[in-house]
């Protein structure tokens, strides 16, 4: 562009010098119409027109050339013409030119425009900022329907041969109004994404929200009971995030709706099936205190898991999942204190029975040293001397008698009775020929004595069982 415009300039000048030298002859030039049509042509080129009026600006510098030719023909008159046509043609040029860049300046203002309204649109600016959004598509609208008509304008008056200048002139009017308006929607579409801005905390602090309920489901068990609600509801709240850090607001919602809907789901269905599978725990272990040997024991306790369990069955109805949780865990815990209980009384039961066998254990050993010691009482007895009972008329012989005879104490005729009493059904009765076995009197007789052949046959029966471990419950 700028070399074709320094040729211009050169032939413009050595056409000028040409010019002067014919006037030094004496001619005269329209020198100021050539300077103005090519100062317009240079104006043309310089805004455009090669480009947006290519056609004009062409048949301008033709204008322009053949009035150069006129005027070294010496016809100044028709030379003045051609320079008056090419300034007019290259002014037209412009104009054409001015009235495209004033559609693609439009043009550009409403692209930017209605990026920002879809932006504004994307954060949904139709929920937070109504008026400013409507505002701005309604000057958008206004802004197309002024741009249809420049657009309209410019086509009607391409394909007119000698279009008139108002035409182009009411293009670049309506075109400039159609900038205008773009502008005036930009910035309110612009002003409708910022208050949209506004919401993005809030937003935030719901999508927080949501990822609570999600950690609250999974801390219960959620990913056994509602996986696949919690896998959307944790993907769903992820994209929300993203589209809210991209100012995506509409959709950012709509995302978060799924979030949260799914995430509920999660936590409810989580809530539920975790109450049910309580609940069937609580109430087998109820049973199973109930068959225990330690319910009679523990009747308030059993009781009162019986309570709970009714409750939890209640709450579970009414959808009380988490009083039903707990009313089943004290149900639970009652019910094992019951089943607790029973290996307590186990416990204790063993230990008497140890205790008894202990204490068996102990009377047998007892008895046996008794029973030796009865054993060993009547082996010291083999060498004592016997005492034939005789008939007398006079002075019957008695117990005492004998007492006095061997001992000289009266008081000790129950040592001769207690020895000799498988032989004496009664003290005071006696029978000759009854021969009775005379303990020395220091001798002491045991307390339980019992006849020597019981004695021996019942300690050879205890020392038996002892050494089968019979009394010891082995």
């Amino acid at each position: 562009m700028k070399r074709r415009t320094l040729f211009i300039n050169k032939i413009a000048l050595l056409l000028i010098a040409a010019l002067l030298f014919m006037v030094s002859c004496g001619d005269f030039v329209p020198i100021e119409k050539f300077g103005e049509a090519k100062k317009a042509i240079i104006k043309a080129e310089e805004k455009g027109a090669a480009t947006y009026a290519s056609a004009k600006l062409s048949v301008a510098r033709v204008a322009l050339h053949e009035g150069h030719n006129l005027v070294a023909a010496e016809k100044k008159e028709d030379a003045e013409k051609k320079a008056i046509e090419a300034k007019k043609l290259a002014e037209m040029a412009e104009l054409i030119t001015s009235a495209a860049l004033a559609q693609k300046r439009a043009q550009e203002m409403m692209n930017t425009a209605k990026a920002h309204i879809q932006a504004a649109d994307d954060a949904n600016a139709e929920m937070f900022a109504n008026k400013e959004f409507s505002d701005a598509k309604k000057k958008y609208a206004e802004s197309e329907e002024k741009f249809k008509k420049a657009k309209e304008l410019f086509d009607v008056a391409n394909k007119e041969k000698d279009s008139d200048a108002k035409k182009y002139e009411q293009v670049i009017k309506e075109a400039d109004g159609a900038h205008d308006l773009a502008a005036e929607a930009d910035k309110l579409a612009l002003q409708a994404r910022t208050i949209c801005g506004e919401q993005v905390p809030d937003i935030n602090n719901s999508i927080s929200n949501v990822e609570k309920t999600i950690l609250n489901a999974e801390s219960l068990g959620g990913k056994q009971y509602a996986p696949e609600k919690l896998q959307t509801a944790r993907s769903k709240a992820a994209e929300s995030k993203s589209l809210t850090s991209d100012m995506k607001l509409k959709k950012a919602l709509a995302e978060l709706k799924e979030a949260k809907i799914n995430a509920d789901d999660a936590l409810f269905v989580t809530k539920q099936r975790r109450a049910e599978d309580k609940l069937k725990e609580a109430r087998e272990k109820v049973s199973q205190a109930e068959k225990s040997f330690a319910a009679t024991e523990k009747k308030d306790e059993l009781n009162g898991a019986k309570e709970s369990l009714k409750s939890a069955e209640t709450s579970l109805t009414d959808k009380r999942f988490d009083d039903a949780y707990s009313q089943s865990e004290e149900a639970y815990r009652l019910a094992e204190q019951v089943i607790g209980e029973e290996s307590a009384i186990l416990a204790r039961k063993k230990q008497q029975e140890l205790d008894a066998q202990n204490k068996k254990k102990q009377g047998v050993e007892a008895r046996i040293m008794e029973l030796e010691g009865i054993v060993a009482f009547w082996a010291s007895l083999e060498k004592a001397p016997k005492h034939t009972v005789k008939w007398q008329r006079r002075n019957k012989q008695t117990l005492w008698r004998l007492a006095v005879h061997y001992y000289k104490d009266i008081r000790l005729w129950p040592k001769i009775y207690r020895v000799n009493q498988v032989q004496i059904k009664d003290p005071d009765l006696i029978y000759p020929n009854q021969v009775f076995v005379i303990p020395p009197k220091d001798l002491k007789i045991p307390e339980n004595l019992i006849p020597e052949k019981a004695a021996k046959e019942e300690l050879a029966k205890l020392q038996a069982e002892m050494k089968n471990g019979s009394t010891t419950g082995q």
